[in-house]
């Protein structure tokens, strides 16, 4: 039985790209319908990134901020990056930078209604 997305969801496909040469790192997310129309998308530059896995953890914090301030409520997040799903849904301690944008991924995610899958 395949999952499907409930109504009056939208979906949110994060990526990062990281320039190893220079450290830069810049996010994109595009909000769906669930049949696929396109919503709105946003990009910015990150700041601060020491590695991947802590610029996927900042993007995927900057998409919840984003859709928290769109008033969207229920969610689905889409990213590529195993890690990085399996760092937002094992509810272990990590106490490194990464963890704590983890973390506030956590929270961030606790306040919308239901669907969040990663």
């Amino acid at each position: 039985m395949a999952y499907t997305i409930p109504e009056n969801n939208v979906v949110c496909h994060v990526d990062v790209a990281v320039d190893p040469q220079t450290g830069k790192a810049y996010f994109g997310a595009v909000i769906c319908s669930i049949t696929n129309d396109f919503i709105a998308a946003k990009n910015d530059p990150l700041r601060y990134t020491i590695d991947p896995h802590t610029a996927e953890a900042m993007a995927v914090k900057e998409a919840l901020s984003w859709m928290k301030n769109e008033a969207w409520t229920n969610i689905r997040v889409e990213m590529d990056c195993l890690n990085g799903c399996n760092f937002l849904n094992v509810p272990t301690q990590d106490f490194s930078y990464a963890g704590a944008i983890i973390s506030s991924c956590r929270s961030l995610a606790r306040q919308f209604k239901k669907g969040l899958v990663w």
